[in-house]
């Protein structure tokens, strides 16, 4: 008795509940062969950027535009790979984050940064660590192995990584595409 009087007051019941716009949580801004560029990635990368700069002068003044940074270093971070001379030490990344977390005026300020960016600590030591495997990919790549820790001229840096984005299919996604 209980299941057909459910089964007929049923679409009545889902009638009278309001109906709920959908809601964008996230939108997918460009795909870099087979990574995906968020929008919420690009404000993590900016927040970075202005919190965290670059030891590698070529990576803060080669590409003025956010976006196309972040899709550098993701090509960047592609070819690097999961190849160990590329890895930075686990100590290292700590240092970093550490370093991070100070650039805070309270803990409860970097406490929001990291809530408002979807961030944990284990995240964030995993988004500085792929920031820190690009700066090493950069170092090994475009310093010659005698002349070491020598800095990479910006003018050399912009010609290999136009020559690393032609290698790579890179798909910036319309705003509105998306949308119904």
């Amino acid at each position: 008795m209980h299941t057909v009087l459910l089964t007929i007051l049923a679409p009545a019941w889902a009638q009278t509940s309001p109906a709920h716009a959908p809601v964008v949580i996230d939108r997918v801004e460009v795909v870099v062969g087979t990574r995906v560029i968020t929008a919420s990635d690009l404000r993590l990368s900016i927040a970075l950027d202005s919190r965290d700069p670059s030891p590698v002068p070529v990576l803060q003044g080669a590409a003025p535009d956010p976006l196309q940074r972040l899709i550098d270093r993701t090509i960047l971070r592609g070819l690097a790979g999961q190849v160990r001379v590329y890895q930075p030490d686990e100590a290292d990344v700590r240092a970093r984050v550490d370093a991070l977390r100070s650039s805070w005026s309270s803990l409860s300020d970097y406490q929001r940064f990291l809530r408002s960016h979807g961030l944990d600590e284990e995240r964030l030591q995993r988004r500085m660590k792929e920031r820190m495997l690009v700066e090493r990919y950069i170092r090994r790549n475009l310093a010659a192995p005698a002349q070491g820790e020598r800095r990479v001229g910006l003018a050399q840096y912009i010609e290999w990584m136009a020559g690393l984005r032609a290698s790579v299919r890179v798909r910036r996604i319309r705003a509105g595409a998306d949308e119904l």
